[in-house]
């Protein structure tokens, strides 16, 4: 007899409903085992990369140092990246560089100081 037929004269025979605990817990089980390796892919996967996958949980790589808008969906963005200072155009579908500046000075401040040291 085939599989199916040895599977209804199961169902079929004897007085007693198949009990659905079986085919129950070995779903659970199987989802549970799935989960599990779900959970342990992600904390392996960021293991290797050596951060959070959800997002990065150290120091931003990169930093907005100041925005200036220009008009509407158009803007001038600072950005620190690695010590390095670049000067953003961004719009609404485009981000250019235009330069990279030079590490900030602090000459001005000087100025000032100079200038209130000099009113005094």
């Amino acid at each position: 007899m085939t599989a199916l037929g040895d599977t209804l004269q199961f169902v079929t025979s004897g007085n007693e409903a198949p009990s659905l605990w079986g085919p129950a817990l070995r779903l659970l089980l199987g989802t549970l085992v799935i989960a599990a390796l779900v959970f342990l892919s992600r904390r392996w996967i960021a293991a290797l990369l050596g951060r959070s996958v959800g997002g990065l949980r150290g120091t931003p790589f990169a930093t907005v140092i100041g925005r200036h808008l220009l008009a509407p969906k158009k803007s001038l963005v600072l950005v620190e990246v690695e010590g390095r200072r670049l000067l953003l155009a961004e719009t609404a579908d485009d981000l250019r560089l235009l330069l990279e500046l030079g590490p900030p000075t602090t000459e001005f401040d000087d100025l000032l100081r100079g200038g209130e040291e000099g009113a005094d």
